[in-house]
C-alpha cells in the first residue's frame, strides 16, 4: 500500500509536471498566434494601401485618358472649323474673281456703249 501511494504520488508529480509543461507551450502558442495574427494584419493594411494606390493611380490614368480624348476631341473641332472656314473663303475668292470680271465686262460695255454714242 505504501508503494502504491508512492507510485501515486510519482504519478500525480509527473502528471503535474506534463500539465505545466504543456500549458508553458499553450502559452509559448498563443503567444506564437497573437504575433501571427499581428503579422497578418500588418500585411492585411499593407495590401490595402497598395491597393489604394493601384485604385488611385488607375483613377488619375482614367483622367488623364478623358482629358486626352477630350483634347483631341476639340482639336479635331477646330480642324473641321478651319476646312470649313477654308472652304468659306474660297468660295468667297471665287465670288470676287466673278465679280471682278463681271465688273470688267461691263466697263468694256460702258466704254463700247461711250464709243457708239460719240461716233452719233
Amino acid at each position: 500500500a505504501r508503494q502504491t501511494f508512492v507510485d501515486d504520488e510519482q504519478k500525480l508529480s509527473e502528471l503535474e509536471s506534463e500539465h505545466k509543461q504543456i500549458e508553458e507551450e499553450r502559452y509559448e502558442l498563443a503567444a506564437k498566434q497573437q504575433e501571427l495574427e499581428e503579422e497578418v494584419a500588418a500585411l492585411k493594411a499593407k495590401l490595402e494601401e497598395k491597393e489604394a494606390k493601384v485604385a488611385a493611380s488607375i483613377e488619375v490614368s482614367a483622367d488623364f485618358i478623358a482629358e486626352k480624348d477630350s483634347i483631341e476631341a476639340e482639336r479635331q473641332r477646330l480642324e473641321d472649323e478651319k476646312r470649313q472656314m477654308m472652304d468659306e473663303l474660297a468660295s468667297l475668292e471665287a465670288d470676287i474673281e466673278d465679280s471682278d470680271a463681271e465688273q470688267r465686262e461691263r466697263s468694256e460695255l460702258e466704254a463700247e456703249i461711250a464709243k457708239i454714242e460719240a461716233r452719233k
